[in-house]
């Protein structure tokens, strides 16, 4: 498939933001493989489980809550890590700064949680985020689907978040200047696979 110079162009340079925020690199696969060996493999209490996940789904169904900064430093290990696919964290002190942030910047976000699975201690949501905030998409909601895996210490807290979602058309496509340039690259390339 030939692509056009205009077209090339812009791929590289979506292609070269993204790069700066999304996990790409060796590096932050490493972190990532890290985070993976750090955790508890092995399945801890059941029932700590099952309180740890119903708090975390909890969490992310009330971000408006005006507990919600001290309801994440309590689902979330003191040592935790985070990878929603826009950043990398460890600490659940940090953790709960930037989601506290999240909520505050959006007018809403809701998530829905469709289906849950889980093998030894690796717990996997798969859900349906509806977000909306004047930045993105002028107020309009925004639809993402997605899964977390999730591992959880003895305790039920969270120790390991990874999120797996398509981000491009979950978030980036909806920034003002970066936003078109996305839509335009994933119309040519859908016109060009007819």
């Amino acid at each position: 498939m030939k692509l056009p110079p205009l077209l090339l162009l812009g791929l590289f340079a979506s292609l070269g933001t993204g790069c700066m925020t999304k996990n790409t690199s060796k590096a932050d696969f490493e972190s990532f493989q890290t985070a993976l060996s750090a955790t508890d493999k092995k399945p801890g209490n059941a029932e700590a489980a099952q309180s740890g996940i119903a708090r975390f789904k909890k969490l992310f169904t009330a971000m408006k809550n005006p507990d919600f900064k001290e309801r994440v430093l309590s689902t979330y290990a003191e040592n935790a890590y985070l990878n929603d696919t826009l950043v990398e964290l460890r600490g659940n002190k940090v953790i709960a700064n930037y989601l506290t942030e999240t909520a505050k910047n959006s007018e809403s976000l809701e998530m829905t949680y469709e289906d849950f699975a889980h093998s030894g201690n690796n717990y996997y949501l798969r859900w349906v985020m509806v977000i909306r905030s004047k930045v993105l998409s002028h107020g309009e909601p925004l639809y993402s689907t997605g899964m977390t895996l999730l591992r959880l210490d003895r305790d039920g807290r969270v120790t390991m978040h990874k999120d797996y979602w398509d981000s491009a058309s979950g978030f980036y496509k909806h920034l003002p200047v970066l936003g078109p340039e996305i839509q335009f690259i994933q119309s040519r390339l859908q016109k060009s696979s007819k």
